[in-house]
């Protein structure tokens, strides 16, 4: 679980801190769901390439993102929204994952 520290703490910042970021930037307010949803996507699928470079896949990283995503969902977003977003973030993450396994570097 060591491992997934800094992870943990990279999600919480996407998950927390950035939707609260962009509504106090002046963004054209129709834009603010889909800027925060591509920042986050990006984002989600350099982190897990990163992890995937250093410890290779692991299907507990994409789990734990959705773990920690779905409070702020749940009090942020409707139904739909919730069920969409953590599907387009699952997967993401697993993109992301699957090509740090492909650049991972040999001990």
């Amino acid at each position: 679980m060591k491992r997934f520290t800094t992870y943990i703490v990279v999600f919480i910042i996407l998950f927390y801190l950035l939707p609260f970021l962009i509504s106090v930037t002046p963004i054209v307010s129709g834009i603010q769901h889909i800027a925060a949803l591509i920042i986050t996507m990006l984002s989600l699928t350099l982190t897990s390439l990163s992890f995937g470079r250093k410890h290779g896949f692991s299907l507990l990283l994409p789990i734990i993102a959705i773990v920690i995503f779905l409070p702020y969902a749940f009090l942020s977003y409707k139904t739909p929204r919730i069920i969409f977003y953590s599907f387009i973030y699952f997967f993401s993450i697993i993109i992301g994952n699957s090509l740090g396994l492909l650049f991972r570097k040999k001990k």
